[in-house]
């Protein structure tokens, strides 16, 4: 006899309602030590034995207001495979941002072994962490020799600044003595240097100009060569081949190879899940009535429109022509006019030989072997005074200030980069990781859908999955695995959630699942064929064709409705009964006083009926919403009756799936009432 440990085991409910609603059975059977969650609260469970600090914020709500779209990709294999490489991108990002900034070189010159982060995950992070923690002393030695080196060094700037300023002066003085000499040849050269640089900058434009408006025009041409090719291929009577129009509509061809693959589903679809063959069947129609339709509309409309944009081509190409032999014009009028003012430069020049500008300082020499007066010897004594004092900004110690410089910038780099590294390992936590990979993803994922299809505040249970499948990738092993998973109502997980659970458990974990595809409720996520599961690991499927819970009248009510092929155990009860939502809501309120046992109104989320306008309906009855308590009607929706039995049901069909019509009628014991 196998021995399990009892905290080990759990059992996986649809929701807390259920839970709670086999609380005496288990007792019962004397399992009652056995944990029972809901699929949130294991998964809660499972995250805090990854990362005991995590928690999520506000109240768990549903998920069915949200995009069934953006929610099907989030609990799909696609996801997965996004999160992981999105992981590793950045996880390579971060090793690269280390190396650069030289992390590891400051690690083996502390005298420290530089770990092996090649992996992603928490192990890596934490040799990192550990690196950082030990580098912090040294930081503050790094930090004082830093500040004391810039003391040194701003005083050695103060004295360059002084002997700087005194030659500025003296330079602006000795330029201010030359400044009027032979002004007139200057300023006119300066302004025909200008004209002549003004006109050649255009003729880089000029060229660019061209060679574009050349180019566009082969490129029009050619365009139009190939919309006249295509306009003559847009004939309606060639559309009597559909691979030729295949060929020519991509979007049809993917439509008609979609409608051959359900066909092929539907043929492979097993017998009892007639609900999954009613889809497809359905599918089917709509793709082949789709097909008809379009066939020959769009030939005569691609025509008419290739033969509207080759009058637009034709016209831009007669409209660029004419804006080609304008710049070509240009082009040479530049050309004539930077011959002429390149010859007047040329004779300025000649005439400003041997004189001086005022970006040079000539010396007294030059200057006397031109004139002899009274400010040329003033201009030589003010030049002897400059030159001493560049001699003196010449011989500064620039070695010793070189060295002191060198050492303040490694001080500095060694602080940057260590910053940079301490930064970046920091954005390495998992909360990090979180915020930045996963969590931007599903917010940019939902920042498309309708406004109200958008997560609102609080928590969902796509949030605690997809927090635990980063647990899986960042911790890779679970601290304590559960030997036994009982889970009920199994085919609302998704083969994602199967995929991370097994991988999380290992093969040593036992999964024991309790389910029917044909109450599968959720358009987003589930297994509509247990075979399925095959890629994740061996299984036997027991399959119950008896009905223990239902009366005859209600199983075989449901066989007529749903085209089921339940067989009932014989228990007989009352006929199903159909009336109007009031009438329907008095006769349970008249048992709830008079009877024992439980009623329940289940109705679907998408529901026009809103369950305010259900309580408004009965406005004397008390109701219980959400939840099932004693001598109260509970009031809930299809995806919370699950698992749950009532001795009397209401179910009003309004907006149900076949699915949701199979959950809600099955969930009584003896009565069932359809709301009209």
């Amino acid at each position: 006899m196998v021995v399990y440990q009892v905290e080990k085991i759990r059992v996986i409910t649809p929701n807390p309602n259920f839970s709670l609603f086999i609380d005496e059975l288990s007792t019962d059977l004397k399992i009652g030590l056995i944990k029972k969650q809901s699929v949130e609260e294991y998964y809660m469970d499972l995250v805090k034995r990854f990362h005991s600090s995590w928690k999520p914020s506000g109240s768990l709500r549903t998920e069915t207001s949200l995009d069934t779209e953006v929610l099907e990709y989030i609990y799909s294999i696609d996801f997965q495979k996004m999160i992981s490489n999105e992981l590793r991108k950045k996880w390579k990002k971060s090793i690269n941002i280390l190396t650069k900034c030289g992390f590891p070189e400051i690690v083996k010159n502390s005298g420290l072994a530089y770990p092996d982060i090649s992996e992603p995950g928490y192990k890596s992070f934490a040799m990192l962490q550990n690196m950082i923690t030990a580098l912090n002393v040294q930081k503050q030695k790094h930090q004082q020799n830093a500040e004391k080196l810039g003391i040194e060094l701003k005083a050695k700037e103060r004295q360059f600044a002084v002997i700087q300023f005194v030659e500025v002066i003296l330079r602006k003085k000795l330029q201010n003595q030359i400044t009027g000499l032979h002004r007139f040849i200057e300023d006119t050269l300066a302004k025909k240097t200008v004209e002549r640089r003004t006109i050649s900058i255009q003729y880089p434009d000029l060229h660019r100009i061209i060679n574009k408006i050349k180019k566009d025009i082969e490129e029009e041409k050619e365009r139009l060569n190939q919309l006249q090719l295509e306009a003559s291929k847009c004939d309606p009577d060639s559309a009597e081949n559909r691979d030729f129009w295949f060929s020519s509509c991509p979007e049809m061809r993917s439509t008609y190879e979609e409608m051959k693959l359900l066909q092929e589903q539907l043929r492979k679809v097993p017998a009892y899940n007639f609900t999954k063959k009613n889809k497809l069947k359905k599918r089917i129609s709509v793709l082949s009535n789709s097909l008809d339709r379009t066939i020959l509309v769009n030939m005569e409309k691609q025509r008419n429109e290739k033969l509207r944009e080759i009058k637009k081509i034709e016209a831009d190409i007669e409209i660029k022509e004419t804006d080609f032999n304008g710049y070509i014009n240009k082009l040479s009028e530049l050309r004539t006019q930077f011959n002429d003012l390149t010859n007047e430069i040329t004779r300025l020049n000649i005439a400003a030989t041997g004189t001086m500008d005022n970006t040079s300082l000539p010396s007294p020499e030059l200057l006397k072997s031109i004139t002899q007066n009274e400010e040329v010897d003033n201009y030589s004594s003010v030049y002897k005074k400059w030159v001493d004092i560049s001699f003196a900004r010449e011989n500064l110690d620039y070695d010793l200030i070189n060295e002191k410089t060198d050492n303040y910038k490694s001080e500095l780099n060694w602080i940057q980069s260590f910053m940079t590294a301490e930064k970046e390992v920091q954005s390495l936590t998992f909360d990090a990781l979180y915020k930045n990979l996963v969590k931007k993803a599903i917010t940019k994922l939902f920042s498309e859908s309708d406004k109200d299809k958008r997560p609102k505040s609080g928590y969902y249970r796509y949030n605690i999955y997809t927090v635990l499948f980063l647990c899986s990738l960042y911790y890779s092993t679970l601290p304590e695995k559960d030997i036994l998973l009982c889970i009920d109502e199994a085919q609302d997980l998704s083969l994602c959630e199967y995929m991370l659970l097994h991988h999380i458990q290992g093969k040593n974990c036992i999964f024991n699942l309790y389910g029917d595809v044909n109450q599968l409720v959720y358009s987003y996520k589930g297994i509509p064929d247990w075979e399925m599961l095959e890629d994740i690991r061996e299984f036997q499927l027991y399959q119950l064709n008896e009905n223990y819970r239902n009366t005859n009248q209600v199983t075989e009510f449901c066989n007529d409705e749903l085209d089921s092929e339940i067989t009932s155990i014989g228990i007989s009860g009352p006929e199903v009964k159909k009336m109007t939502i009031v009438d329907a809501l008095n006769e349970l309120y008249i048992q709830i006083l008079s009877e024992e046992g439980s009623r329940a109104v289940i109705y679907s989320s998408n529901n026009v009926t809103s369950k305010k306008q259900i309580q408004q309906m009965g406005k004397d009855i008390c109701f219980c919403p959400g939840k099932v308590e004693k001598g109260k009607i509970a009031l809930l929706t299809v995806e919370e009756s699950k698992g749950l039995e009532f001795q009397t049901v209401l179910v009003i069909p309004e907006n149900m799936e076949y699915n949701d019509l199979y959950v809600a009628y099955t969930r009584t014991l003896n009565e069932l009432i359809i709301g009209l």
